[in-house]
């Protein structure tokens, strides 16, 4: 792969790091989205679902805007270890609350809003890792590469449930899910000595003043203003059919948790799968042949059908 790609050694020890980290970061998320889907509607429904979503919304753009004032200046292979290995041992936490006697009804309910919350601000951590180990030119040679880790680690985090499914009940899995995250956060702190030379010099200086810049380069730029409105449709319809879906998947499994948890594995695997396919066989084809234009309108398009 390495003569393919024409990798040095430092180059090719970068990219396989990152891969690693990318897939285990993935992994870990997918097993976790399986086990709390299961888990939240054996216990509840779609009406308790809705208000989840209303909250979520919320509730992630708050915790991840305090995140990222909270820890500026925090090294990124320390900042890293430490929010990996907080989350993995809130996993942890979790699994013991739900193997008790008498496991508290809220439990399902801080699983589903802690595993949206960090599901975000772990592979956020990844990406901006990423951008600390290649400079531009490194990173359109390297990228889609590292990418495909996301898709091996939704395969193999959606394919593991279903095939542990006889041997380890649902919360087991959030022990995996938690080991992931710890090997990925040791993957990263590996990796670090061998960012780039500009980054290993680099002083993070954290000026006063800046944090609103968010909201002021929407105010001045038209071009983002359109693709905040396209994310805020785009999220809109997806959480809808979500909870559609999900709606459904509660009335066919009838509470059985493990195999909720199996049905969710497969689903998310298969879904990677396809979206490998979809990338690899015709993605690059129809932007070639149609330009992104036509591109952009395929999914809204396929929805709409």
């Amino acid at each position: 792969m390495a003569r393919l790609l024409k990798l040095d050694r430092g180059e090719a020890a970068r990219v396989a790091l990152a891969f690693g980290i990318l897939m285990l970061v993935v992994g870990s998320y997918t097993m976790v989205k399986s086990v709390r889907d299961a888990i939240f509607l054996s216990k509840f429904g779609i009406t308790e679902l809705s208000l989840m979503a209303i909250g979520l919304a919320v509730l992630t753009s708050f915790v991840v805007t305090i995140y990222i004032r909270a820890t500026a200046g925090i090294p990124r292979n320390l900042l890293i270890l430490g929010t990996y290995g907080v989350v993995a041992a809130s996993l942890f936490g979790i699994w013991a609350g739900l193997g008790t006697e008498d496991p508290s009804s809220l439990l399902p309910w801080v699983l589903y809003i802690w595993s949206s919350v960090f599901g975000v601000f772990t592979v956020m951590q990844f990406w901006l890792l990423a951008n600390d180990l290649f400079d531009p030119r490194e990173a359109k040679r390297f990228f889609g590469v590292i990418g495909a880790g996301a898709i091996l680690g939704g395969m193999s985090g959606g394919f593991l449930p279903k095939g542990l499914a006889a041997i380890i009940s649902p919360r087991g899995l959030l022990l995996i899910a938690g080991g992931m995250l710890v090997c990925a956060a040791i993957l990263a702190n590996i990796v670090w000595p061998l960012r780039r030379r500009d980054q290993k010099k680099k002083k993070r200086k954290e000026k006063k003043g800046e944090q609103g810049g968010g909201i002021a380069a929407l105010k001045e730029s038209p071009y983002l203003r359109l693709l905040a409105f396209a994310l805020f449709f785009a999220t809109v319809t997806t959480t809808l059919l979500d909870w559609q879906f999900k709606g459904i998947i509660k009335a066919e499994f009838a509470g059985r948790t493990d195999e909720m948890a199996g049905f969710f594995g497969a689903l998310y695997g298969y879904l990677s799968v396809g979206s490998f396919l979809l990338q690899l066989l015709s993605t690059g084809w129809v932007l070639r042949r149609f330009g992104v234009g036509v591109g952009l309108l395929l999914l809204p398009l396929s929805l709409l059908f």
